[in-house]
């Protein structure tokens, strides 16, 4: 799926990806936790009640269970995955949906090359700038050793097309992102480093048909999995 970018672009696919999912697993659920930064204005499209939205201090205090538990672009932050998982399913009561996106290894990966190709031709070696992220092998391996029952993870990839290389910084900041996608590096970046960067991506992965874009690969990965049930559904 290609789309063109808009303030949106990045958040609309995975919250219309998140609805179409529970639409088809049809259940209903009445009560249920966001843990992500608020998208969404309500949350009707997810549960027939009450939606909590916490942020990550929040989710530790939260005592009541609910039948629905949402992480939204959260756990490719975490450096204790595991652990993530595990809390995720406390907060389950019976029969309860865990249902997460992040994103996955394949995220950003023209502008790893990018950045990378540039170092090398600034400084004569080239480093990471771009975060790792976790493949979608590797997340289902956890999935499946978390104490979910029945996991599921699969992918969804979407690329996005840029006239510059400051609309894309502009779109990962209003996602709160850039901490989260790009790694700290103390070689100084001046405004030469960063144009030679955009001629880099307009070169090597420019849009078929328009030269002045180019194009970078978003890959999401949602993970589903419920806590065993006591009883048959």
């Amino acid at each position: 799926m290609q789309v063109k970018h808009n303030n949106n672009v990045l958040i609309s696919p995975l919250i219309m990806e998140l609805q179409e999912r529970l639409i088809d697993i049809r259940v209903p659920f009445q009560t249920g936790l966001w843990h992500g930064q608020k998208f969404i204005n309500e949350g009707g499209s997810f549960v027939n009640g009450q939606l909590i939205f916490c942020d990550d201090a929040d989710i530790d205090c939260l005592v009541q269970s609910v039948d629905l538990a949402v992480s939204f672009l959260k756990m490719h932050w975490l450096e204790n995955i595991p652990g993530y998982l595990d809390l995720m399913h406390t907060k389950l009561g019976e029969n309860g949906l865990f249902l997460g996106v992040m994103w996955g290894g394949e995220t950003l990966f023209e502008l790893r090359d990018a950045l990378i190709q540039t170092e090398a031709q600034v400084w004569g070696s080239g480093s990471a700038r771009v975060a790792p992220m976790v493949s979608a092998h590797d997340m289902a391996a956890l999935m499946q050793k978390s104490p979910f029952y029945e996991p599921v993870v699969d992918v969804m990839t979407f690329t996005v097309t840029y006239n510059h290389l400051a609309d894309l910084v502009r779109d990962l900041r209003i996602m709160g992102e850039t901490e989260a996608l790009m790694t700290r590096n103390p070689r100084y970046c001046g405004k030469a480093f960063w144009r030679e960067a955009e001629q880099y991506l307009l070169g090597q992965y420019k849009v078929v048909g328009n030269e002045q874009r180019f194009k970078i690969t978003f890959q999401a990965l949602f993970m589903l999995g419920w806590k065993k049930p006591t009883r048959a559904f």
